[in-house]
């Protein structure tokens, strides 16, 4: 391998963090920013609470949810996460049904803070690790544009009527991102307008999944959070703006981080393969697949493990966009190829990140064949290229 290889190599094993709900995204020329706060990546070697602090917790979490429908106060939400805490409850290996839906009601009156909805419900040590085993994906897609509505925000899942009207294409590219994010969370392949009538039809669903569908390698699962949780707590970049030095000792920790997970990957994959959900749970799953994508002094673990993510999400079984970042990331880095998808590195030629689109004129039909949004003639072709039509 070239020097300038090597480099690159390195330079992209940092450059794209996470994906999933909170992490650093590129797609095309298109950067999505979510930062993952170390505060919510639970310690390693942190201890769990007793069966008797955890059962106590879970009650006066339910009791609290049952005290009406008013936002919390900030002593509520102190309160509340109090118990979290004292508990260890969002780290507890099984959750009562009630407990769940005691959490989605009292993240939803929390909006006076946002960080402790996102605690309860969107990282890594949250309620979204449960989707598909102890909490409804569909549940979970309808609280989360609830509380999207409540802040004003953009839905996400397409759950609830459209607050105004929209012309022809952007209802249709808004539709494609309903689908995707859907798609990241399992939910099948609908329309907006559909499910809505089908929500309407049967009621608000619930939180909580009637009949869990617990992991059957649970200790598998539990390892894989813990690695995926040191993964992205070593890719969260300081808020200040960092001088060379903070930059080069910034790296360098995170490639520590990965060279110490690595070998941990590695004998995961050889001893199971690709995780899959029925094994560790869809979160497991999706953490084995950021463990792989950064795993580039692996290249055969990678080749192999792109293949096996097709399998995986053509079975609804991993988002179609961590198939597409992993097959791109095997074709730009370690076979030099063309990519199939668009979401590495640049169309600049004089770039180090360079890397061309396989058969471009027919990537947009491949691109939203996995819900992934179109991209602009540049986006494909290079700034240089010539405006299409010219």
């Amino acid at each position: 391998m070239s020097d300038v290889d090597a480099r690159k190599l390195a330079d992209w094993h940092a450059a794209i963090v996470r994906w999933g709900r909170r992490g650093v995204l590129l797609i095309g020329a298109t950067l999505l920013a979510m930062p993952c706060l170390p505060a919510r990546c639970r310690a390693a070697d942190a201890p769990a609470a007793s069966a008797e602090v955890l059962a106590s917790a879970q009650v006066h979490l339910q009791a609290m949810a049952r005290q009406g429908e008013a936002p919390l106060d900030a002593a509520q939400i102190a309160e509340a996460r109090q118990w979290l805490r004292r508990g260890r409850v969002l780290e507890a290996a099984r959750l009562a049904p009630a407990t769940i839906e005691a959490l989605g009601k009292l993240a939803l009156r929390g909006s006076a803070d946002l960080d402790f909805q996102d605690d309860c419900l969107d990282g890594w040590n949250s309620l979204w690790t449960r989707i598909g085993t102890e909490v409804d994906p569909l549940g979970y897609a309808y609280l989360m544009d609830r509380i999207a509505r409540s802040h004003g925000q953009r839905l996400r899942y397409g759950t609830l009527p459209p607050a105004g009207s929209a012309s022809e294409t952007d209802a249709a590219r808004e539709e494609l991102r309903f689908a995707s994010h859907r798609n990241m969370l399992g939910l099948p392949a609908i329309d907006s307008a559909e499910l809505q009538r089908r929500i309407a039809a049967d009621g608000m669903p619930a939180l909580a999944l009637a009949h869990p569908v617990y992991p059957r390698l649970p200790r598998l699962r539990e390892r894989l959070l813990r690695l995926v949780q040191a993964d992205q707590a070593a890719r969260v970049e300081p808020e200040h703006a960092m001088s060379q030095a903070e930059q080069a000792a910034w790296q360098a920790r995170l490639l520590a981080v990965d060279a110490k997970n690595l070998p941990a990957i590695q004998a995961i994959h050889a001893r199971y393969g690709f995780p899959t959900t029925a094994m560790v749970g869809r979160a497991g799953t999706q953490a084995a697949f950021l463990l792989i994508q950064h795993a580039i002094k692996a290249p055969a673990l990678m080749r192999r493990a792109a293949h096996e993510a097709e399998t995986l999400a053509a079975r609804g079984e991993l988002p179609y966009i961590d198939y597409a970042l992993l097959a791109d990331r095997v074709a730009c880095l370690i076979e030099h190829k063309p990519q199939p998808y668009g979401t590495q590195g640049n169309r600049v030629r004089s770039n180090y990140w360079y890397c061309p689109i396989a058969a471009p004129a027919q990537l947009n039909q491949r691109r939203a064949k996995l819900f992934l949004p179109p991209l602009d003639h540049e986006d494909i072709y290079g700034p240089d290229a010539q405006p299409a039509g010219s």
